[in-house]
Formats: structure tokens, C-alpha cells, sequence
């Protein structure tokens, strides 16, 4: 019987609980830049609902190497907080439009140690189920034009095959490359 009244005074008040929906979040894959430049790195999502009011983005960075990953930014209640201490302070920038379910952010003046993955997570209630998703930034230096090879790579994982040698010579020889670069030369020499 308490069941019944329960659910009359329900549908009388229209007191209905909101359904909540999945959410499903776009990243791009992989990113490649060069040192010195700025990068954006989009995200958006679908969802069934209207954009809502109370919509937040979060980005997270995880350094190639690291096992934890670190909060670098988060948007909210109308505005975009940034980390004033991290590896990013005073280089990242919101170019996002929340309206139009858009969280990008834009990366300043790349080096070798923002190689790693960016997470974004976004809610827009109630639709707050979903998988946040994530896209790997590679940083390279620009090789030579009369070369046609990076003379750096990035840092920590960055894999030899990343390297791009694409020339029979490299000024300096193989031992001016960093240990990744050295590795694929030896294997395409050999």
C-alpha cells in the first residue's frame, strides 16, 4: 500500500528522476607538433540532451613514463580553471565553446617534455556516463630542409620509428642522433 501512495504522489507532483544518458566523448588520436609551436588539442562530445548549464570539461596529462597523470584543467559553472603550477602554467589556454559541446584546449610553446597523453572527460547533466578519451601528443625538433632529417627526437618513449629519417646522410653522422634516433639508424644500416 505504501508502495502505491508512493507512487501516486509521484505522478501527481510530476516528480519524475531524470534519466541519465551516455555520453560519448571525440579526441583526436595522435598528435604530432614541433618544438616552439602551439598545438590544440580538441574535444567534444554527443549527447541526447540540450547543452547543459552545469556542462564541465577536465584534462588530465599524463608524462610519457609516468605511471599517474596529473589535472592540468577543468571547466565549470561557466569558467575554465587552469593549473598555476603544473608543467603547463602560463602555456595552456581554453579555445573551447561549451555551447557547442567544444572543450579544446591550446598548448603554447611546445618542448620535448610535453610528450605524453591528454585525457579529457566531459559531463553534461545527467548525462555523466561515459568513457573520457585521449590523445598522444609526439613533439619533434624540425630537421634541415637540405637534410631531410630530425635531428632530435622527443624524450622517454618516444619510439625510433618516430624518428623519420629520411635521407642516406646525416650531418654529423648517426652518433649526433639521441639514442632513439642512433637505434634505427644501426637498423637501417645494418
Amino acid at each position: 500500500m505504501l508502495t502505491i501512495l508512493a507512487l501516486a504522489s509521484v505522478v501527481l507532483l510530476g516528480i519524475v528522476p531524470q534519466q541519465s544518458e551516455a555520453i560519448v566523448i571525440y579526441t583526436g588520436w595522435e598528435r604530432h607538433a614541433l618544438v616552439g609551436s602551439d598545438i590544440r588539442l580538441s574535444c567534444s562530445f554527443f549527447s541526447w540532451r540540450w547543452t547543459s548549464d552545469d556542462v564541465t570539461f577536465s584534462w588530465s596529462y599524463r608524462p610519457d613514463g609516468a605511471r599517474d597523470a596529473i589535472s592540468i584543467f577543468h571547466y565549470t559553472g561557466g569558467a575554465p580553471y587552469l593549473d598555476n603550477k603544473g608543467p603547463f602554467r602560463d602555456r595552456l589556454e581554453f579555445v573551447g565553446n561549451p555551447g557547442r559541446r567544444d572543450g579544446s584546449i591550446l598548448l603554447k610553446n611546445l618542448d620535448y617534455g610535453d610528450n605524453g597523453t591528454f585525457t579529457c572527460d566531459a559531463k553534461n547533466p545527467p548525462d555523466i556516463v561515459g568513457r573520457a578519451s585521449s590523445v598522444r601528443l609526439l613533439v619533434f625538433e624540425k630537421g634541415g630542409r637540405d637534410h631531410g632529417v630530425h635531428h632530435r627526437c622527443g624524450a622517454g618513449s618516444v619510439v625510433a620509428d618516430r624518428c623519420h629519417l629520411l635521407s642516406d646522410e646525416v650531418p654529423g653522422g648517426p652518433q649526433s642522433l639521441q639514442p632513439q634516433c642512433q637505434q634505427t639508424w644501426k637498423e637501417r644500416e645494418g
